[in-house]
């Protein structure tokens, strides 16, 4: 019987989407690693997002908030894409949204930098050009003026100097909220992104381990999933008066949560996904997103 999983866009009225076990946006049943694996195991960590190979992409150290074009650059309806890696990981299915219905998507990300007006630490590292690349991207926005924006920030590596422990959490949804507020003023629609689910393991570095049974590589979707870290970033995006969409079904495809779809390797590491899966998510994403031309 053909596995029957449904996401229900938390945009609007939310209207589920079935998604059958040939989709390729459907979990793998397979217990070998699938011949024609794409992106092969040796290429995952190059299928990176365009940002990455065009240096649009800000690295640690950079604070320019540089805005590059995809999806139909010729388009009039402009949709911008803020946050961090995670974010990036989305551009390959916004760029391919773009071309289908004409929309300029728009780039403007920078690794470890994420959404929240916080000053945050990196595995313990301040970063100290985070708050800087932030407000010159928020000051880029303003002119601009884009449609929607797309906000979207990894959660579980970074801390708040002087915020630890339970102090931590209200502190980030509050400098979220705060950037959500200050993006609400600065285009004509805001959809804040759930983060994606965290692995216990890298996937290619755990497939090549265990090419026989891939699924000792996925991870429980109660350790994966933090509905907490969520439920947060829902309520700050209810409390800016900005949408929510919960992104989480559309890349933990069952319990435990995979990192193979059928032909495709979803993860080039323990959370970002690769260029090609994220394009395989377009339809999926879209459904979820407010539209930028009402």
């Amino acid at each position: 019987m053909a596995l029957l999983l449904a996401f229900a866009g938390l945009v609007g009225q939310g209207a589920s989407v079935a998604i059958r076990a040939s989709d390729p946006g459907s979990a793998s049943m397979e217990r070998e690693l699938p011949s024609g694996l794409t992106p092969s195991l040796g290429t995952a960590a190059d299928d990176v997002p365009a940002s990455y190979l065009d240096g649009c992409h800000a690295k640690p150290g950079q604070t320019r908030a540089r805005v590059c074009a995809y999806g139909d650059t010729t388009a009039s309806v402009k949709v911008l894409l803020f946050g961090d890696s995670h974010a990036a990981s989305w551009l390959p299915a916004l760029d391919a949204i773009g071309k289908r219905q004409h929309w300029r998507i728009l780039s403007l990300t920078k690794s470890a930098c994420p959404i929240p007006m916080v000053k945050v630490a990196v595995r313990g590292d301040v970063a100290p050009d985070c708050a800087t690349w932030r407000t010159n991207a928020l000051d880029a926005i303003k002119a601009i003026h884009p449609a929607l924006v797309v906000g979207n920030s990894f959660d579980h590596v970074y801390t708040i100097p002087g915020k630890g422990g339970a102090a931590f959490q209200p502190a980030w949804q509050a400098g979220m909220t705060k950037t959500l507020t200050a993006l609400k003023s600065r285009a004509g629609q805001v959809v804040l992104l759930g983060d994606s689910p965290l692995w216990k393991q890298e996937a290619p570095a755990c497939l090549r381990q265990h090419r026989d049974d891939i699924r000792a590589c996925a991870t429980k979707r109660s350790v994966a999933v933090f509905p907490a870290k969520i439920a947060s970033a829902r309520r700050s995006a209810t409390d800016a008066g900005v949408a929510f969409a919960d992104s989480t079904p559309l890349v933990c495809l069952a319990d435990p949560c995979p990192v193979v779809s059928g032909k495709y390797l979803m993860l080039r590491d323990d959370s970002h996904m690769t260029a090609t899966w994220s394009r395989q998510l377009a339809s999926r994403l879209r459904a979820l997103l407010p539209d930028p031309t009402r």
